[in-house]
């Protein structure tokens, strides 16, 4: 009987940890194409301050063709809510920033796929990269608006070179 009891509980602790191992792989493949997707978000953002339409687009493109991978790998997530609620954030931002050509609304588009980047950021973190959420009160016509960053350096994507340093780290993402 206790050999039993023995049996039974190490068979559910080895489950439990397959379990977590399973778990974790599932949770490493979706940080990695997240941190795809943000490595593209950062070249993005590049293209903002250059205030290069053709490179915005280009960039757009990198992150939309990203995005299935992401989704792919979520399928098993296990906090997948702000995941799922972000993710059309996300789409919807980068289909606004290739449908208009008008860079000042590209650029409100950006803003809220900064946002949606920044959520998921934040809940699953991505690899080997801190990450500065800035912000500019003057941006979007006075209403203010965040970007994400790699360097603490403020590079405003929101005026191009006008204002390049306009803007203040508001949190460090590590």
């Amino acid at each position: 009987m206790i050999m039993k009891k023995i049996i039974l509980i190490s068979l559910f602790l080895l489950g439990t940890l397959f379990s977590s191992i399973a778990q974790n792989k599932t949770d490493n493949e979706f940080k990695t194409h997240l941190t795809m997707i943000y490595e593209h978000y950062i070249n993005l953002k590049s293209a903002f301050i250059k205030s290069d339409v053709e490179a915005i687009i280009a960039m757009a493109k990198e992150v939309q063709r990203e995005l299935p991978n992401v989704e792919k790998a979520s399928a098993l997530l296990e906090n997948k809510k702000v995941w799922v609620t972000q993710s059309i954030k996300i789409e919807s931002s980068i289909n606004a920033i290739l449908k208009v050509k008008d860079i000042e609304k590209q650029r409100i588009a950006f803003a809220v796929l900064s946002e949606a980047l920044y959520q998921s950021i934040k809940t699953y973190g991505v690899l080997g990269m801190k990450s500065y959420y800035q912000y500019c009160p003057m941006a979007l016509n006075g209403k203010g608006a965040y970007w994400l960053s790699l360097q603490e350096e403020i590079q405003n994507p929101y005026f191009g070179d006008k204002m390049i340093t306009c803007g203040k780290t508001k949190e460090i993402i590590e």
